[in-house]
């Protein structure tokens, strides 16, 4: 049968073995806040006029992160599998001297091969001032947890319609191919658009 000997006097701790112990709390710490909350850096594409791809107007940058937030009930039911959390954030650049009406939507996670693993049907309609604007669309989306380690991109739909002086004739032209001889809804459209509200403050 082993004893187990415990002796009567402590034995003295140093100072040193002290602080080791806690710079690796501390590490481990860190170690657990990095693993619950993973971001990528942002994938920045062209936005194009919508009526001509060689019309480059400025430029979308997409971010996500995931972050260490978990559930296993929504809409009032449990869910098969408990859901993580990821944010995603667009940022746009607007590269002319004119306003740009732009519409975003249908967000999705994708896999390394480009595949949706989940959507967000969200839309938005906005008209960008020149230069940067970021958080033209923000959101978030939850993923299922057994499918959170093949999430590798971000991808939405995107349209820009420049409204300066320069462009405005081949855009109406462009729209009225859809619909010849309806120029009245096309001058309403275009007006709605120009009216949309501001990207920035959002």
């Amino acid at each position: 049968m082993n004893t187990l000997t415990v002796a009567s006097r402590r034995p003295r701790r140093s100072a040193r073995a002290g602080f080791g112990s806690w710079a690796g709390l501390a590490a481990a710490i860190l170690a657990g806040t990095l693993a619950a909350s993973c971001s990528r850096p942002g994938t920045t594409s062209p936005l194009t006029a919508g009526f001509d791809d060689g019309r480059r107007v400025g430029s979308t940058t997409a971010v996500w992160e995931r972050t260490g937030d978990e559930r296993g009930f929504a809409g009032g039911a449990r869910l098969a599998e408990p859901e993580i959390r990821f944010r995603y954030r667009v940022d746009v650049t607007n590269r002319t001297d004119d306003k740009v009406f732009v519409r975003l939507s249908d967000v999705a996670l994708t896999t390394d091969n480009g595949l949706p693993l989940v959507t967000d049907s969200v839309r938005r309609e906005c008209v960008l001032g020149p230069g940067d604007t970021p958080g033209v669309l923000t959101g978030e989306i939850w993923v299922p947890k057994g499918k959170v380690d093949t999430v590798a991109g971000l991808n939405l739909s995107r349209f820009a319609a420049p409204l300066g002086e320069r462009d405005l004739p081949p855009y109406r032209a462009w729209l009225l191919q859809g619909r010849p001889g309806n120029e009245a809804a096309v001058n309403t459209e275009i007006a709605a658009q120009a009216a949309a509200p501001p990207c920035a403050g959002h």
